[in-house]
């Protein structure tokens, strides 16, 4: 009993030692390789890992691990010793947000060169990164979710933050950029909501979109950058406090890029710099900007650089530019007061009178405002130019001076309520000119318009009247695509050309008049048609495309409707019927043998009597014929 009583002892002593020595439970120290001299050490007891040696560190994937991984659990600080030049790739990579949970800090010895993408993608402990004074390069998202990372060391040597390397790093409260920095690219600092002020040097060669977009907590923005720098869509793209964000374009700035502060609803003032000459497209458009000056260095304005912000009521412009002037409303004039380049999009008044001497409303000049009811223009007005009123929802009624011949393209799209349309002396209307006037019921063009563009009355919900004039020669693709409310449709004598899909989604339409003179009918002109039972094809028609009319798309198949064309002998509208047998099919009387045969002389009437084949007045007329030539 007692030798059995020590054997036990004896097992039981053993097992506690073996749990002991376990450092799963009391602590080990261990260590692996991580590159071709590189190599790291892990003390589970006090949670500090080491990266030491010399070179370069080993890169990772997704899905192959390093040797720590294990142990991720015991990490609570990282230390990059000196001789080491990089971190590397997906090193410390958290993608399900429980892996390196408990670590907090990194510090990054002074010949860490590169920072490699995803190394530290997740972490959501880290609080601070220090050292890194040799740091050049940041990888991919190599700090992406790190939502406690309050501070990294900015000011050495970085020259590229790439993609997305601090998207949603939430606690970032600041950063300072050196003049090495040359790029910052896509998505690098989106949703860093701590993020209060932000200077951007001299020094970069590219900003990527986005790069600081959602950004809300931000107050100042700084613009030093002297090169002309690409597009930069939406850099800060909904970022800005809600208590209002300015930014500061710096006085050696020469050009304002495209898209810079686009859709940053917040910004509420903007000093631009005395050395700008450009200002690109939608730099500030869709902006919460109020007022904007132009020193006298502009030069150069993109035509979108301010579209649609809402709350700007007024330009204001250097005495001293030779370019620009501001006209007594805050219009954006032309320094000859002759061109009219931009009426302010927040300013609320519902009428408004272009002044005498504007020869230009230049491209855009009064798009996207929502508050104008009416626009009148002075005689001296030749040019509309592309989308100037588009997008004016409370806009009913345009009068065009006789002296513009020209609707550009998209010149009042989408102006929903536009009901009254008058263009005595147009000639062209251009692409989209009137699409999606919801409004619009009735449309009689003057006699001088010869052309109108693709989609020009497009979706146009409300017309139902469409006296197309007598001096009109073609209509475009799309030009009433889906007009829904014209029942009646009568094309001109002169008119040579229907393109393809122009009527087409009329499914209103019962009834298509096509005048002589007609020599084309584009491809599925009148697809979709589908209260149109028939129609009579002019002998003038010399090519009708596929599918013009008589039929309806299901899915992705042309399918045939109950129909009739009507054609004349030896006719594109015969070959049109011969080839879609599915259709009924009639041939009109030739007109012009029935005139030759009228004009065969009458010879008491034999000839008519034979035309009209009544046989009992047909032989009476020959057996006084007969007797008139015998006695």
């Amino acid at each position: 009993m007692k030798k059995s009583l020590s054997l036990f002892m004896s097992a039981l002593f053993a097992v506690l030692m073996m749990t002991l020595c376990t450092p799963v439970a009391f602590g080990a120290n261990y260590s692996g390789s991580c590159g071709d001299s590189v190599s790291w050490e892990l003390d589970t007891v006090s949670g500090e890992m080491v990266i030491s040696g010399s070179g370069d560190m080993a890169d990772y994937t997704m899905s192959s691990y390093p040797g720590w991984n294990q142990y991720q659990q015991y990490i609570k600080s990282v230390t990059v010793s000196d001789g080491v030049l990089s971190v590397g790739d997906f090193s410390f990579y958290n993608s399900s947000g429980y892996k390196y949970k408990n670590l907090t800090s990194v510090s990054l010895g002074a010949n860490v060169a590169d920072i490699g993408a995803y190394a530290f993608r997740g972490c959501s402990s880290i609080t601070a990164v220090s050292g890194g004074e040799a740091v050049k390069s940041i990888g991919s998202y190599a700090f992406r979710s790190c939502s406690s990372l309050v501070s990294f060391p900015f000011s050495g040597s970085i020259g590229v933050i790439d993609n997305g390397a601090f998207s949603y790093c939430r606690s970032l409260s600041a950063v300072s950029f050196t003049s090495s920095l040359t790029q910052i690219r896509e998505s690098a600092f989106i949703g860093c909501q701590s993020l209060e002020s932000v200077s951007l040097p001299s020094s970069l060669t590219v900003l990527g979109s986005s790069s600081f977009a959602e950004c809300t907590s931000l107050l100042t923005v700084e613009y030093l950058v002297e090169n002309k720098l690409a597009d930069c869509q939406g850099v800060f793209n909904g970022s800005g406090a809600d208590s209002g964000m300015s930014a500061v374009i710096g006085d050696k700035v020469t050009v304002i890029p495209s898209g810079l502060f686009n859709t940053c609803v917040n910004l509420k003032s903007v000093s631009i710099g005395s050395a700008v000459t450009e200002i690109g497209s939608k730099a500030f458009a869709s902006s919460g900007l109020e007022t904007v000056t132009l020193p006298k260095s502009v030069t150069k304005i993109d035509t979108t650089a301010f579209l649609s912000c809402q709350s700007l009521i007024s330009f204001g412009v250097d005495s001293s530019n030779t370019v620009f002037s501001s006209g007594t409303g805050g219009e954006l004039m032309s320094k000859s007061k002759t061109r009219l380049y931009n009426y302010p999009c927040g300013k609320t008044a519902q009428t408004y009178a272009v002044a005498s001497g504007v020869t230009i409303v230049d491209e855009g000049a009064f798009r996207d405002n929502k508050y104008l009811k009416t626009v009148t223009f002075p005689s001296t007005v030749t040019t509309v130019g592309a989308f100037a009123f588009a997008d004016m929802p409370s806009l009913t009624s345009i009068t065009l001076p006789s002296n513009v011949k020209t609707v550009s393209m998209y010149a009042f799209y989408s102006c929903k309520n536009l009901s009254a349309l008058d263009m005595q002396g147009v000639t062209a209307i251009g692409d989209y000119a009137f699409s999606d006037c919801d409004s619009l019921a009735s449309l009689t063009p003057p006699t001088t318009l010869k052309t109108i563009g693709k989609y020009a009355f497009s979706n146009c919900d409300a017309l139902a009247t469409v006296n197309l004039n007598s001096g009109l020669t073609s209509v475009g693709d799309y030009a009433f695509y889906n007009c829904n409310a014209l029942t009646r449709l009568t094309t001109p004598e002169n008119m040579s050309k229907i393109s393809d899909y122009a009527f087409s989604y009329c499914e209103s339409l019962v009834s298509v008049t096509l005048g002589e003179g007609l020599a084309q009918i584009g491809s599925c002109a009148f697809l979709n048609c589908l209260a149109l039972s028939e129609i009579t094809i002019p002998a003038s028609v010399t090519s009708i495309g596929s599918c013009a009319f008589g039929y309806r798309l299901s899915g992705d198949k042309y399918v045939a409707l109950s129909f009739t064309v009507k054609y004349y002998s030896g006719s594109a509208g015969q070959t049109y019927a011969k080839n879609n047998t599915a259709f009924s099919s009639e041939l009109v009387t030739d007109s012009a043998d029935e005139i030759e045969i009228e004009d065969v002389p009458d010879n008491g009437g034999i000839w008519d009597e034979i035309i009209h084949f009544d046989l009992i007045a047909f032989v009476k007329r020959l057996i006084s014929a007969v007797i008139a030539i015998l006695f």
